[in-house]
């Protein structure tokens, strides 16, 4: 530790002895930032051979019941949540001088503003890349249940090593679908200058506040600057609350209007005009990176209905859901069986003929309806001319068209399952090869590949059976979490395509077995030997990354959350409660299998 200072009115000595209460091998290196309730430490784990960044809570917070609570609300929520885009915390620790510590991963690098101090806005590519970072990751919180609530620059890590994003600091996240809070209730916590509207007012929260958030932040990657100046922090929020961005063409002509139109979506005052999750705009993000397709030949998923056409095809409308007009879409007249939903809930479905339907409505003021319409075998009805009766001979049916190009891929099965680890899914992924007309095409080579999350059993690459269809098995990964496949064309790879999976224990688990019961240590020491609690399988097989909760009354025990091994253990280590006598602690299973009591006895 030879060269650090620390800084005035932290003495050297108390840095030492918080590292000598986390245990041995810990040696700090420099201090990494500060503020008014934390200081954050670069520490080296020599056990683990890592870095670790090591968040000292000031001990003069110990004594605020409430603050402390969120701090342990934070951590429990951030332990479970394990995304490639989420800076992961290892575990927490309270000291004996009231402080607490948390142990995150270090990200190497800088976060999101010192980048746009140095670099000022951010190229389009470089913006949408980083931003489709965060959203994946709040897109997998939102579906926890989980808002994040202080979305920011600050927040936002920059990883030096693979370039990525990743999102830290949940220490004011909550799950929106409980009635209890630990905020006030018209208090509002986050940074005032990036809160939606509803959050500044104190109001309820979703995942809608953090899109706002998010949004606000793309503006910035872009404009180089808030969208909203003043004197004060004041005349900001009203600004935030009252007036529409400054439009983002005027300071950055070079932007494409699909950026625009994502950016200006997100930052919409009311929460149901804007994307309705950090899933749905994730997906807008994703479609910028294939080639511009006119918004026509993408129908959106609904009922059907409409009146048939010569051409066998449907004219249909589907009600937004957040009350916008309709959207013109063509459906088959008879779709294929399979009806498999990409994530976000986008559907495909592909016609011609119906475009020149459309044209006919469209021209019909001018009379060149007739024209067109004649054309396909319809009619418009004009109180000037007389009906004409004549017979028409029963057209042949239609040849079959040769397919074009492909153009898109269309999810057909598979997608948002959940399985037990380890297993098959009980569902292949299933997904159709269509060109700009709808028809499938055959030979066409897919690539599919595991972009975050673990999963084995997969083709690498298949080809299009005669109705543009592929499919592969899964075998999801021998731990619980969140699996993202991608599968793309070979030749044509910004064409793609996403799966959503995700891995959770066995069901049947069950207890399988404790160590570590009927142990003695003074008051307030730590138990010779860890608790440990096997889980096991219908089968008597180990079960690997099932979650085990520890909690007692007396004392306390690190980590809360473990997930079990390979042989199935999960381990806590329990420091003992001040008062003498016996005292308990309980270790429950995630997802039902069981519990079992601890006990343990402190002497003098």
């Amino acid at each position: 530790m030879s060269g650090f200072d620390p800084r005035e009115g932290d003495g050297l000595d108390s840095v030492r002895a918080t590292l000598e209460a986390l245990g041995p091998g810990f040696e700090l290196l420099r201090e990494l930032g500060r503020g008014a309730t934390a200081i954050v430490y670069l520490v080296r784990d020599h056990e683990l051979d890592r870095d670790l960044a090591v968040k000292v809570i000031r001990s003069s917070f110990g004594a605020d019941e409430e603050a402390m609570a969120r701090l342990d609300r934070e951590a429990k929520l951030v332990a479970r949540l394990q995304h490639p885009n989420i800076v992961k915390l290892y575990g927490t620790q309270h000291l004996p001088d009231g402080s607490m510590v948390l142990l995150m991963e270090h990200v190497p690098g800088r976060n999101l503003k010192e980048l746009l101090q140095d670099t000022g806005p951010l190229p389009p590519r470089r913006a949408m890349a980083l931003l489709e970072d965060v959203a994946s990751a709040l897109a997998y919180a939102h579906r926890r249940k989980i808002v994040h609530r202080d979305v920011k620059p600050e927040n936002i890590y920059i990883d030096d090593e693979v370039g990525t994003a990743r999102l830290a600091d949940f220490g004011v996240a909550r799950p929106w679908d409980l009635d209890t809070r630990l905020t006030l209730p018209g208090e509002s916590l986050g940074t005032p200058a990036y809160m939606a509207p509803e959050q500044i007012d104190g109001g309820d929260v979703d995942g809608r506040s953090d899109v706002f958030s998010l949004g606000l932040v793309a503006y910035e990657m872009l404009a180089g600057e808030h969208p909203w100046e003043g004197d004060s922090i004041y005349s900001i929020i009203f600004k935030q609350k009252h007036e529409d961005p400054p439009d983002l063409r005027s300071i950055r002509p070079d932007i494409s209007d699909r950026v625009v139109a994502i950016v200006e979506r997100a930052v919409h005052k009311a929460p149901d005009e804007r994307w309705a999750s950090a899933d749905e705009m994730l997906d807008a993000l994703k479609a910028l990176e294939a080639p511009e397709v006119d918004p026509l030949l993408h129908g959106l998923e609904g009922e059907a209905s409409g009146v048939a056409t010569a051409s066998g095809t449907a004219v249909t409308r589907k009600a937004s859901s957040r009350g916008r007009e309709a959207v013109p879409s063509r459906t088959p007249a008879a779709p294929p069986a399979a009806t498999g939903r990409r994530r976000g809930g986008a559907r495909v479905w592909i016609l011609a003929g119906a475009a020149a339907v459309l044209l006919a409505s469209a021209w019909q003021p001018l009379g060149l309806g007739r024209l067109i319409a004649g054309a396909i075998g319809d009619t418009v009805d004009d109180p000037a001319t007389p009906p004409v009766t004549e017979t028409v001979a029963e057209a042949p049916p239609p040849v079959p068209a040769e397919p074009g190009e492909p153009r898109l891929l269309a999810g057909r099965g598979g997608n948002a399952q959940t399985g037990s680890v380890g297993r098959l899914l009980p569902e292949p992924l299933r997904l159709q090869v269509l060109d700009s007309a709808g028809v499938p095409v055959p030979g066409v080579v897919v690539a599919f590949e595991v972009v975050a999350g673990q999963a084995s059993g997969m083709a690498d690459t298949t080809i299009t059976d005669a109705d543009g269809v592929v499919y592969t098995p899964i075998t999801l990964p021998s731990t619980p979490q969140d699996v993202e496949i991608v599968a793309r064309l070979a030749e044509r790879p910004e064409i793609m395509t996403s799966f959503m999976l995700s891995a959770v224990p066995a069901t049947g688990a069950e207890i399988g077995g404790i160590d570590g019961d009927d142990q003695a240590a003074p008051p307030g020491r730590s138990l010779p030997d860890a608790l440990l609690l096997r889980v096991l399988d219908e089968d008597g097989a180990p079960v690997e990354g099932a979650e085990v909760e520890f909690t007692t009354e007396s004392g306390e025990i690190q980590p809360q959350f473990d997930l079990t091994d390979q042989d199935g253990w999960a381990v806590g280590r329990w420091r003992l409660g001040d008062e003498l006598g016996v005292q308990e602690a309980i270790a429950r299973v995630t997802g039902g299998a069981g519990s079992v009591v601890f006990r343990a006895t402190a002497v003098d």
